[in-house]
């Protein structure tokens, strides 16, 4: 195959691939099993690519370099979005332990917040 459409292809599929980190990243908020998907997806479009066949020194390996740096900044937004997410999680166990007591398993908050984590579990 011709290493210009080599390139070219790769350069798609990075692009493809940061626009998945992408909408993974905005849909990481609505529904967990949706991001594993994109990441699935994201991960295969790039797992795809050859870097050996692209040439260098070409104005298409440039595309190639430009869409791979878009792709990085794509999923190191989406790895800091994860991250985030997982603090909030770390910061809201650490308030339900703090509110559960050790002896009895029964909270010792208040029932509006007792009914709060109901609803939030349930």
């Amino acid at each position: 195959m011709n290493p210009a459409v080599i390139a070219e292809d790769a350069a798609l599929r990075l692009h493809e691939a940061a626009d998945l980190c992408d909408r993974a990243r905005a849909e990481a908020e609505a529904s967990d099993e949706q991001l594993a998907l994109s990441l699935e997806q994201a991960a295969s479009v790039i797992e795809s690519i050859s870097p050996t066949a692209i040439p260098t020194g070409t104005s298409t390996r440039q595309r190639v370099d430009e869409a791979c740096a878009r792709a990085l900044k794509s999923h190191a937004a989406l790895l800091t979005t994860i991250a985030e997410r997982m603090q909030s999680i770390r910061r809201e166990l650490g308030q339900l332990s703090q509110g559960v007591s050790a002896t009895s398993g029964y909270t010792t908050r208040p029932a509006a917040s007792r009914a709060l984590v109901v609803d939030r579990i349930g």
